[in-house]
């Protein structure tokens, strides 16, 4: 007698949900998933159904970045004022920051580039004489 074969297309498992199946590894079979963010992954049925994964690897990021996170909100840097934390993108490790610059327009920056002072504003500056002017003295200083 054999045993019927399990069928796991539409069901949720985390922020997983099953879409279909596909190849198999050897004996193993494995699923495309689509992720709540958005990704489609392809997860072995073992991982799935024990509960191993969860996410296509979306939640890992974000757990780690919030948990190594100084909130920068209300910084200003060169032109830049940070307004808030912008969302984590999957697989991306990197936190990005919401922020409004001196000349109206809004941008999203890495939290690298605010704090070490590589991003100053929303791209205004490129070509501004007040640029050119900073380049010009950290040129000289270079010498």
């Amino acid at each position: 007698m054999s045993r019927k074969r399990l069928n796991l297309t539409g069901h949720k498992y985390g922020n997983l949900t099953v879409l279909e199946e596909t190849r198999p590894v050897g004996k193993s079979r494995r699923w495309v998933c689509r992720c709540d963010c958005g990704n489609i992954t392809i997860v072995y049925m073992t991982s799935l159904r024990s509960g191993n994964t969860k996410s296509c690897g979306c939640i890992k990021s974000e757990n780690i970045s919030k948990a190594n996170v100084k909130d920068l909100t209300g910084m200003r840097t060169g032109r830049l004022t940070v307004k808030g934390r912008a969302p984590n993108k999957p697989n991306v490790a990197t936190t990005f920051w919401y922020c409004k610059c001196d000349c109206g327009k809004d941008t999203v920056a890495r939290a690298s580039n605010l704090s070490s002072g590589r991003t100053v504003s929303c791209g205004c500056l490129w070509g501004s004489n007040q640029y050119k002017g900073k380049k010009e003295e950290e040129n000289n200083e270079d010498k």
